[in-house]
């Protein structure tokens, strides 16, 4: 009885396994068919249940890889296209849902961020309306200012901010000025004393000057028309030689513009600077060449420079370095190899003998050692003879060989930076030296790689084209030779193909025709018998051999970081002049933003509809269609 119980305990284990392995199998067919059909949602989802159940296969772990990559692909697409037809909101949710299933596809993440700023940069919009409305303009120009820090193409809030800038307070040096007017002004004086003139302007601006005591009355000319305050100021200031320090909203001091006076009155910042993706000494190069900033420290450990200079200094090149300090463009290369093998051998005719062998009875005595004596030599006959002769072979034989190796590697790099992909393996290649006194050899050894190698070099434009240099080698054993130490050394064929294209983001480029082509043709023949006509078949065999072997390569280059560029305000950054460095422009003129105007006022239709800067969740995986499949992203 218990002899049955395990009988039938086993008959139901192996039944339940045969289910399993079926159930298998079939749901392996379902992924692969999703995955042919581009249906890599569901796909992924199939992997993910046969992975869940074999933890350790690695081929249903690279093709879930595989379907969540090209699942993330099809989602960005869509968040695309939604995002240029307004729909903000829908186009996140596409964005981070592609994210979501791929988390190296740092374009999807880039584009999810950038969507979430335009939405929250409406919103802000939208909110400084409604402090419009109440009767906040401070609240409201904060509003607007925040729009346009987060989306600076907003062009509805860079309108209000245009209108609204007018009425704004004048800051210089850290300071807001207490200006008595904001009219504009108007100078014409003909041979007075700067003094003078800076008597007139405190006049009409209501901002005192202290003079230093080395700053000389001497007189000059002036006519300026509609000019704001800070024009008027640096006018006067470039063209007698003379700076100017602000010490209160009311007070400015101002002295020559010399190197001690400028070391006796500009304050001096230190400010350390965290570099996330430029190299710190990089970036100190670049700082001294277009700031002059002369005191700058590198602290290699941490990518970080420590700069000190003046406060306008320090601010251009914190504006610089955020313009830079941009991250890298990064590409995934898909390549996908195939080397095809054909080898058709036809051996047809009859082998004969080319020797034969005869031999006589020995006698073997203890030692090994054979002898035959003078009496058995006499009394040998034919019969005693031992004559070996080799059989008579017909061959009759045709093999067809093809052989097809396949490899898709992937391969992820930086911008303007070598992959290298190498399938095949390393030769030992021997060199022999001899020693010239001693007359000893000595041997090293070096390793070549043989098989396929493939070099890759991308360089990828802020237009998403990707520049491709890259070179193929084939290359495979050849001739075996032996040397004169008796050193194994081989003939390597090679099949090379380089160039330089450009493709775009997702576009295939398929590479082939690297074809090596050998015929061989051997007869063995019985000499004279195997030269007659038609009668010399049955003397002779022959051997031929067809080899060809065709590479075809074909590579598809994914953009997963697209080249980032700056904002456009930190893209033009204003320098002041040489002596004097400064962020503050006295080129603005008082009607710059009524010669703007025709700009500003275009609308931006796709912006409009949101209230808020709420956003939708990422959408769980959507349900199969019926027959098994998913709805196919663009």
């Amino acid at each position: 009885m218990k002899i049955y119980n395990l009988k039938f305990a086993l008959l139901i284990f192996a039944l339940a396994m045969f289910v399993v392995g079926c159930a298998t199998k079939q749901m392996a067919l379902d992924a692969d068919g999703f995955a042919q059909r581009g249906e890599w949602e569901a796909a992924a989802m199939k992997y993910e249940e046969l992975l869940s159940e074999e933890p350790d296969n690695i081929g249903y772990r690279t093709k879930l890889t595989r379907a969540k990559n090209m699942a993330a692909r099809d989602r960005y697409v869509k968040g695309l296209e939604l995002r240029d037809s307004g729909e903000l909101k829908a186009a996140f949710v596409e964005f981070k849902s592609a994210y979501t299933l791929d988390p190296t596809y740092k374009r999807a993440e880039t584009d999810m961020r950038k969507v979430l700023r335009m939405i929250e940069s409406n919103a802000e919009y939208e909110r400084g309306l409604k402090f419009l409305k109440q009767q906040k303009r401070k609240a409201a120009l904060s509003s607007f200012k925040k729009a346009l820090a987060l989306y600076s193409k907003n062009e509805k809030a860079a309108k209000e901010v245009a209108r609204m800038v007018k009425d704004k307070p004048l800051v210089l040096g850290g300071f807001e000025l207490n200006l008595k007017s904001r009219d504009p002004i108007t100078l014409k004086l003909n041979n007075e004393s700067i003094k003078k003139i800076f008597n007139i302007l405190t006049k009409l601006s209501g901002i005192n000057f202290v003079f230093d005591s080395d700053v000389r009355d001497k007189n000059t000319s002036l006519t300026i028309i509609d000019a704001t305050f800070q024009q008027v100021l640096e006018l006067i200031l470039d063209t007698n030689k003379l700076s100017k320090k602000i010490v209160s909203e009311n007070t400015i001091i101002v002295y020559p513009s010399t190197p001690q006076k400028s070391q006796q009155y500009e304050d001096l910042l230190i400010k350390v600077f965290f570099l996330e993706n430029i190299d710190a000494k990089k970036a100190v190069n670049m700082l001294r060449s277009m700031t002059k900033i002369k005191d700058i420290y590198v602290h290699a450990e941490r990518n970080a420079i420590v700069v000190r200079a003046t406060p306008d200094s320090i601010a251009i090149a914190e504006k610089l370095l955020a313009a830079t300090d941009l991250a890298d463009a990064e590409v995934m290369l898909a390549v996908d190899i195939m080397e095809v093998s054909r080898d058709n051998t036809l051996n047809y005719g009859v082998n004969w003998p080319d020797s034969a062998s005869a031999a006589i009875p020995t006698t073997t005595v203890s030692g090994g050692v054979d002898y035959i004596t003078g009496l058995e030599l006499s009394n040998l006959t034919g019969g005693d003879m031992l004559i070996n002769i080799p059989p008579v072979v017909l061959n009759l034989a045709k093999e067809k060989l093809n052989v097809e190796l396949l490899a898709n590697p992937r391969i992820r790099v930086k911008n303007n930076e070598k992959a290298s992909i190498h399938i095949g393996e390393k030769i030992p290649i021997i060199t022999a030296t001899i020693s010239a006194t001693s007359a000893l050899a000595t041997e090293s050894v070096s390793y070549q790689d043989v098989g396929l190698k493939l070099i890759v070099e991308p360089t990828i434009r802020p237009n998403d084209e990707i520049d491709l240099k890259f070179k193929l080698e084939v290359s495979s054993l050849g001739t075996q030779t032996i040397t004169a130490n008796n050193s194994v050394v081989y003939q390597i064929g090679t099949r090379n193909a380089e160039t330089t294209l450009r493709l775009y983001d997702g576009e295939t480029q398929v590479i082939g025709g690297l074809i090596t082509d050998e015929e061989r043709t051997t007869t063995v023949s019985v000499p004279i018998l195997g030269d007659i006509p038609i009668l010399g078949v049955l003397f002779s065999s022959k051997n031929t051999e067809d080899v060809k072997t065709d590479i075809m390569l074909s590579i598809t280059p994914h953009i997963v970081r697209s080249v980032e560029l700056p904002d456009a305000e930190l893209a033009e950054i204003w320098s002041g002049s040489l002596m004097n460095p400064s962020l503050d422009s006295s080129r603005d003129s008082v009607d710059m933003y009524q010669e703007e105007a025709p700009v500003l006022e275009r609308a931006m239709e796709h912006f409009e509809g949101f209230e808020d800067a709420n956003v939708l969740p990422p959408p769980p995986p959507p349900p199969p269609m019926p027959g098994g499949g998913l709805p196919k992203a663009p």
